[in-house]
């Protein structure tokens, strides 16, 4: 299970997801959404059956907007960008009838997801022991996911333009970002079950194995 959400991606780059998005990442589209108070509604919508969960980012009208939770399949919990995922919502500006597109980084977030946990030598849910599940502090672990994920999704944007192209430089800005903080963080591994960290692992250390 990543450590982060689209909501952490949109706390470092505001317009990310007014910038950048795929088709083929594409959750939902209409323009017949609107707002009152922390509830988005969008009666052409079907939230649900696309996917749209907590975490995700709604772009209403230009605007970012966290997604708290989907309530049905034409109603969102939403929220301008919080201080933190469990922080009060705070009410965006009343619409009606506005553009609305929500779209995901996931695929790039669990691509990073699995390169951490490679690094960290633990598995995914379910694998063999440590698993992700043994992590004591994946808090701890998402700035490093969230600027390597700005990092692919940064340089899958950039991969067919000129060398000068700005979406280079933000590439390479979050990739020497991602290696720094791979150097600075660390997980905390509960190996016996007990709710006490028993081994400390860091991304950016390698590990040699005798033969």
């Amino acid at each position: 299970m990543p450590f982060i959400t689209d909501r952490d991606l949109l706390i470092f780059e505001p317009s990310l997801f007014r910038d950048l998005h795929w088709s083929g990442q594409l959750l939902a589209s209409a323009t017949d959404a609107s707002i009152s108070g922390t509830t988005l509604t969008s009666p052409t919508s079907a939230f649900l059956t696309a996917g749209v969960a907590s975490g995700a980012v709604a772009l209403v009208a230009g605007a970012a907007l966290e997604i708290i939770s989907a309530t049905d399949e034409t109603t969102l919990a939403i929220s301008r960008p919080r201080e933190a995922p469990d922080a009060t919502a705070l009410p965006p500006l009343p619409v009606t009838g506005a553009t609305l597109r929500i779209a995901t980084f996931s695929p790039q977030i669990a691509l990073v997801h699995a390169d951490i946990l490679r690094l960290l030598g633990v598995s995914p849910s379910g694998g063999a022991t440590p698993s992700e599940d043994h992590i004591l502090n994946p808090r701890a672990l998402s700035r490093l996911e969230a600027l390597g994920a700005l990092h692919v999704i940064f340089f899958g944007a950039a991969a067919s333009l000129a060398d000068d192209s700005p979406l280079w430089a933000r590439s390479a800005h979050y990739r020497e970002r991602y290696l720094h903080e791979r150097r600075e963080v660390f997980a905390q591994l509960d190996l016996d079950g007990d709710g006490v960290a028993d081994a400390i692992r860091r991304p950016g250390l390698a590990r040699l194995r005798r033969a």
